[in-house]
C-alpha cells in the first residue's frame, strides 16, 4: 500500500483523529477554521438547490429508490462542489469513498485475506489526490468558496498544512461527507415513511427540523 502511495499518490501522515497532545491541536486549530458556523450557514443556499434539483428528478407516482435517486448522490455532490470539482466528478467522488470505506472495513479484519480490496481502496485514494494535487495550488493563488480552499488556506502564525497533510485529510472528508451523511437521510426517510406522526409534527412546526 505504501508503494502504491509513493508511486501514484502521497503516503498519508497521520490526520488529526489519529493523533494526540500538540499534534492533535495543531490540526484542530487548523482544520476547525474551515468549520465555523458562519461559513457552513453560508453553503445552504446552494445545498437547497441540489436538494431541489434532485427532489425534482423524481417522478411523481413512480416507485424510486430514494439512496439511489436522493440519499447517495446529494453527499457525493456536496462533497464534490466543497473540493472545487464539476458536478460530473461526484461519480468519481461516490466511487473513491467506496473503495477506500472498503479498504477500510476489511484492513480492520484481516488485510491479508482481503488484499485485494485493500490495494484498490489505496489506488482510488491515490488516483482521487492526484485529481486534487493540482487544486492545492490554485487556492493558494486564489481563493474560492469552498471546504477544500479553506482548508488549504488555513493559517496559524503562518503556519499551513502542508500538501501531503492536506491530502491526508481526504479521506476524513469522505468518509465523513458521503456514506455517514447517505445512511443518515436513508434511516430518517425510512422512519418519517413508516411514522406518519412525526410527518404531522414537523410539518406543524418546521421549527423542529434541524
Amino acid at each position: 500500500v505504501a508503494a502504491i502511495y509513493r508511486a501514484g499518490g502521497w503516503p498519508l501522515v497521520a490526520p488529526v483523529v489519529w493523533c494526540d497532545g500538540e499534534i492533535h491541536a495543531r490540526y484542530r486549530r487548523l482544520v476547525d477554521k474551515a468549520f465555523l458556523p458562519r461559513r457552513l450557514d453560508a453553503r445552504a443556499g446552494y445545498m437547497q438547490g441540489l436538494i431541489q434539483e434532485l427532489l425534482d428528478g423524481i417522478e411523481s407516482g413512480v416507485t424510486t429508490d430514494f439512496l439511489v435517486a436522493f440519499a447517495s448522490p446529494l453527499p457525493a455532490r456536496v462533497i464534490a462542489r466543497e473540493f472545487g470539482l464539476p458536478p460530473s466528478d461526484a461519480a468519481l467522488v461516490t466511487e473513491s469513498n467506496d473503495k477506500i470505506s472498503r479498504m477500510i472495513d476489511v484492513s480492520q479484519v484481516d488485510k491479508t485475506a482481503n488484499r485485494g480490496a485493500v490495494l484498490e481502496g489505496a489506488h482510488a485514494l491515490a488516483r482521487l489526490q492526484c485529481h486534487l494535487f493540482p487544486r492545492i495550488e490554485q487556492v493558494r493563488g486564489e481563493a474560492e468558496d469552498n471546504l477544500f480552499s479553506d482548508i488549504v488556506r488555513a493559517e496559524i502564525d503562518g503556519i499551513t498544512l502542508t500538501d501531503q497533510e492536506i491530502l491526508s485529510v481526504i479521506p476524513l472528508l469522505l468518509l465523513a461527507g458521503v456514506h455517514t451523511t447517505g445512511a443518515v437521510l436513508g434511516w430518517m426517510t425510512l422512519m418519517l415513511a413508516t411514522r406518519p406522526d412525526l410527518q404531522v409534527r414537523l410539518r406543524s412546526d418546521p421549527e423542529k427540523i434541524v
